[in-house]
């Protein structure tokens, strides 16, 4: 286990740097220094993070922005049991809690279940673009079906947005500029109108010009411009009867291009293959070094993204009786997705573009009855229940579109023939699916002693599914490696499961709690929607429902008079029929690969120290292993011989993507207020992640090294933070490290496939670069 922690990064160097002050004797804890309470409603109630018995990690919108987190795609900095990667499709963000989670771009339901203001979000790429004026944020680890509409089998991120205020009219704008061409506005604005009716209106413009700059063509790429706008309207009908209607829209435009970087395990043989290949076409190779790289070179072939998503949500709160709430929770949800991915294969020659499709359009309802704490049998029972209905329309769609050398090189002795074929849209798959799940649940908490309670918690879910597909090829030459015609126009799949929460807690002191609880999770089966180079019977187009059982044992502590606080919880995860995604060698597919295993700790913690000073951690260490997955198939490289299988037993494995150890520190100062009320803030962070695989074939030419990067804040407020002056800086000493790889697209076409080891040239995505700029923020 290597956790790359870089000593010239370190968090105290910086904060010497910045002038951190020593601790002294004079310098003594104020009296009144105290940690700020994190309230949380995981529970549906209002609580203190320390007094709900669940691993939860959970920040405030300005926590958020003061540790650099400004997008969804940042939470991992925070919650270190999180991990959220890309690969070249931007619809393919994969969310993985404890180092288990699926594929954004696939028909398959989420492991991680997203919710923005109580409403499902159907496909994580909506809570990626709709960022903005946040309240809070929770990251949830482990089953929450007893507490969320929608399962949520591995843990669920839950946002929240500021709601709109009678209070008074406010208004606030923020200009940031920064490295790579980044420039961002943000306008909020909240308007009372009248005594019982408010507005707010949140409104956000992003450009940057990309990191990426292409030998070949000379230019740069990854430019993107975004706009988010939110309306809200809040209306206080009665004593006892609120309801508040939102309204938003994103809009994403660019070339989409999140590139090949480098080949983190490159031999020199295979750079030596993969160059003779592509001399003997009188072209330069691509970039192949072992670190990252933002200077490449290859054939881009006019990529493009378009990303459209709107909404419309209903939240309506009554207080039933003095001690009952009902909560009416109703959203629509329309998203759309279109990309041009560059040339798939990441060389000089001009081979494969391939065009995405996703579309989303769904709804969700859920109805919640929530009493007080203690509401019931003299202050001992409080009761949770709830019913929701989800329904999604969803279409994958995904074309071929070839290369001028794609057929000379790869049919040559047919060239002709695969040339006079369509070219454009070769061939192509259509897939659409609708899903619909209903289910009921409850939860009651008995305080069975002044200090010890009891949760039990139950759901039901039925989950229905219909779907057809069909692959279409024009130039059956053409894309003869890359699929074949295929049609299913009536799939079917139907499941329906219990799930069940159990958990006692005990507070040891009024400042100490421990808790252990026994929860399982269920996450509904489906079916492939990839385009595949051999046609599947439907029954390999189906994979079955995975199962989740999930232990914790933990504990959580508040002491030093309030100023520090350290929770602790040891987990312990099994899924069954795992549901994992495999590739072929030209595609990927959904199969059930067997019961898998995560265990390890979680650990939070902050201290409030003298003279301002504040210390913040977090570290998640994980062992996560195939129980049983005799079926796994064989290394990239592999042909088939009896040495180098094309399946294999991973049983005892590590999981990709899983790292032993991930986890931040951060310090940070500040200063006594001064002149009418001002402050300065300094802050550094140190983040890290140990090594993982990047490929479920448990390939070593897969494996990633760790890394750790650093993030600085240089924060000037006034009182209230009627303005505040920001410079801040990400992974300020520009540490180059891969966050995920793909196996080279027709390796053995290139030379860099092993048949002995099964062996092959991975192409890696990098991490974010350095980053730098100002922040400037006005309140009205």
């Amino acid at each position: 286990m290597k956790l790359a922690w870089n000593g010239s990064g370190s968090v105290v160097a910086i904060m010497m740097a910045l002038g951190w002050p020593a601790a002294t004797n004079a310098q003594a804890i104020e009296a009144d220094a105290q940690l700020e309470e994190i309230v949380v409603t995981a529970q549906k109630r209002a609580e203190s993070i320390q007094d709900v018995p669940l691993s939860i990690v959970a920040a405030s919108g300005k926590a958020l922005e003061m540790s650099g987190v400004r997008s969804a795609g940042q939470l991992a900095k925070l919650a270190p049991s999180l991990k959220i990667d890309q690969s070249a499709g931007a619809s393919d963000l994969r969310i993985r809690i404890r180092g288990f989670g699926s594929p954004g771009a696939t028909a398959t339901d989420p492991a991680v279940a997203a919710y923005m203001n109580g409403s499902y979000l159907a496909r994580p790429g909506i809570l990626f673009t709709s960022f903005l004026d946040i309240a809070s944020v929770e990251v949830l680890s482990g089953p929450q079906g007893t507490l969320f509409g929608r399962n949520a089998s591995m843990g669920a991120i839950s946002v929240t947005t500021n709601a709109p205020s009678t209070g008074a009219t406010t208004a606030e704008v923020k200009a940031e500029a920064g490295s790579y061409g980044t420039f961002s506005g943000t306008v909020i604005a909240n308007i009372p109108a009248g005594e019982n009716v408010a507005l707010r209106f949140a409104g956000n413009a992003t450009h940057t010009d990309g990191i990426f700059h292409n030998r070949q063509d000379g230019k740069t790429y990854g430019k993107n411009n975004a706009y988010i706008g939110r309306l809200s309207l809040k209306w206080e009908a009665a004593p006892n009867l609120s309801v508040t209607l939102t309204g938003d829209a994103a809009k994403s435009d660019g070339d989409g291009v999140y590139t090949f970087t480098g080949a983190p395990n490159a031999t020199p043989g295979q750079v030596a293959a993969f160059t003779s290949l592509l001399a003997a076409f009188g072209r330069t190779p691509p970039v192949l070094t072992t670190s990252p790289s933002r200077n490449v070179n290859q054939v881009m072939g006019n990529p493009f993204l378009r990303d459209r998503n709107w909404g419309a949500a209903a939240n309506i709160d009554w207080q039933v009786s003095p001690i009952v709430n009902a909560r009416l929770i109703s959203s629509y949800r329309d998203w759309d997705n279109k990309q041009r991915v560059m040339d798939s294969i990441g060389t000089t020659l001009r081979l494969l573009n391939v065009y995405l499709e996703n579309r989303s359009q769904s709804q969700s309802h859920e109805l919640q009855l929530v009493s007080d704490k203690g509401a019931f049998l003299d202050g001992k029972l409080s009761l949770t229940a709830g019913a929701y209905y989800g329904r999604e329309k969803y279409h994958y769609g995904v074309a071929f579109n070839l290369g001028a050398d794609w057929c000379p090189i790869l049919f040559s002795a047919v060239a002709a023939a695969c040339s006079a074929g369509p070219q454009e849209r070769a061939g192509f798959l259509d897939f659409d699916q609708t899903s619909r799940s209903l289910a009921f649940y409850t939860q009651a908490n008995y305080r069975i002693l002044p200090a010890l309670e009891l949760a039990l918690g139950a759901r039901y879910t039925w989950d229905r599914k219909s779907a057809s597909l069909l692959t279409t090829v024009p130039n059956a030459i053409g894309v003869a490696p890359l699929a074949r015609p295929e049609s299913h126009p009536n799939l079917r799949f139907k499941d329906d499961r219990p799930s069940f929460r159990a958990s006692l807690s005990w507070d040891v002191t009024d400042q100490v709690m421990v808790f252990g609880t026994f929860s399982t999770g269920y996450k509904s089966g489906g079916f492939n929607s990839g385009i595949t180079n051999a046609p599947l019977t439907p029954a390999l187009r189906t994979f079955a429902s995975e199962t989740v059982k999930d232990w914790q044992l933990g504990v959580k502590s508040k002491f030093l008079d309030g100023r520090a606080r350290f929770n602790a919880t040891l987990f312990r995860t099994t899924l069954d029929n795992f549901q994992d995604r495999s590739f072929n060698g030209t595609a990927f597919i959904i199969r059930n690969s067997g019961d898998v295993r995560s265990q390890g700790v979680d650990l939070d913690g902050e201290v409030v120290g003298p003279a301002g000073l504040h210390l913040s951690f977090g570290a998640t260490y994980l062992d996560a292993k195939y129980v049983d997955n005799s079926n796994a198939p064989g290394r990239e490289g592999c042909t088939g011989t009896p040495t180098c299988p094309l399946v294999q037993d991973l049983s005892g494995a590590p999981v990709p993507y899983a790292s032993d150890w991930q986890g931040y520190v951060g310090v940070g100062w500040t200063s006594p207020a001064f002149g009418d009320g001002h402050k300065v803030t300094v802050r550094a962070t140190q983040n890290f992640t140990s090594s993982f695989l990047s490929s479920n074939t448990n390939n070593p030419s897969s494996k990633l090294a760790g890394y750790s990067t650093t993030d600085v804040l240089l924060s000037v407020a006034a009182d209230q933070d009627r303005w505040r002056l920001d410079l801040f800086g990400t992974n300020i000493f520009d540490k180059r490290y891969f966050v995920s790889t793909t196996a080279q697209i027709l390796g053995a076409l290139f030379g860099v496939n092993d048949p002995a080891t099964g062996a092959t040239l991975y192409r890696g995505f990098t991490g974010d670069p350095a980053r730098y700029g100002v922040r400037i923020a006005l309140k009205y």
